[in-house]
C-alpha cells in the first residue's frame, strides 16, 4: 500500500538554513544579553542539514513517496483581500537564504513551487484528497488538524493522532 509524505517544505527551508548557536571555549553555547549568538550555515551546511532532514523524514517515515511544495508566488493574496492585515508583521523580504536552500531542494529532492496559495493550505487539501497520505510538518497548524492515520513532526520524531474534538478546541 501507498503511504504517501505530504511534506511542509516551507519549514524544511527555514530549518535548512537556520544559522548555527555560536560556541564558546567549553563547547557551550555562547549567550550575549541572554541571547545565543548566531553564524550564518555556509551553502556546504545548508545543503547537508536539508540533507539530513528530508532523509530521517524518509527514513522514519517508512513513506513509499512524498510530495513537497514550498512557497511560490501570490500565495497569500487571496487572504490580503478578504483581511488586509494578514502577516502585516512579517517582514517583505525573503530571508538571506530563502532561495538558495528552496533551489537546492527543488533540484535535489524534487520539491516545486506552489502559486497562489499557501504552502499549509496545498499540504491539507492533497492530505484529504489522497487517503494514502499523511502531513509531515512541524507547524501547529497542520499537526492539529484531525488525523485518522497520523500526521509526523520531524522535529521531535513523533507520530501525532488528532481527534476531531481537539482539532476543533485548537
Amino acid at each position: 500500500m501507498e503511504k504517501i509524505a505530504v511534506i511542509d517544505g516551507d519549514s524544511i527551508i527555514f530549518s535548512g538554513f537556520h544559522p548555527n548557536k555560536v560556541l564558546d571555549d567549553k563547547g557551550k553555547p555562547l549567550i550575549v544579553d541572554k541571547k545565543f549568538v548566531y553564524i550564518d550555515k555556509t551553502e556546504y551546511e545548508i545543503r547537508d542539514s536539508c540533507d539530513v532532514i528530508m532523509n530521517n523524514i524518509l527514513k522514519y517515515t517508512r513513506s513509499t513517496h512524498y510530495i513537497f511544495p514550498v512557497k511560490g508566488k501570490n500565495t497569500a493574496d487571496y487572504r490580503k483581500s478578504i483581511n488586509s492585515d494578514y502577516k502585516s508583521t512579517r517582514p517583505k523580504e525573503s530571508p538571506k537564504y530563502w532561495n538558495f536552500t528552496k533551489n537546492y531542494l527543488i533540484s535535489r529532492w524534487g520539491a516545486f513551487e506552489v502559486n497562489n496559495m499557501e504552502v499549509d493550505d496545498f499540504v491539507n487539501i492533497y492530505r484529504l484528497w489522497d487517503k494514502n497520505s499523511f502531513i509531515v510538518a512541524i507547524d501547529q497548524d497542520l499537526l492539529g488538524l484531525e488525523s485518522i492515520n497520523s500526521h509526523y513532526n520531524w522535529r521531535t520524531w513523533k507520530w501525532i493522532n488528532v481527534t476531531k474534538d481537539e482539532e476543533e478546541k485548537k
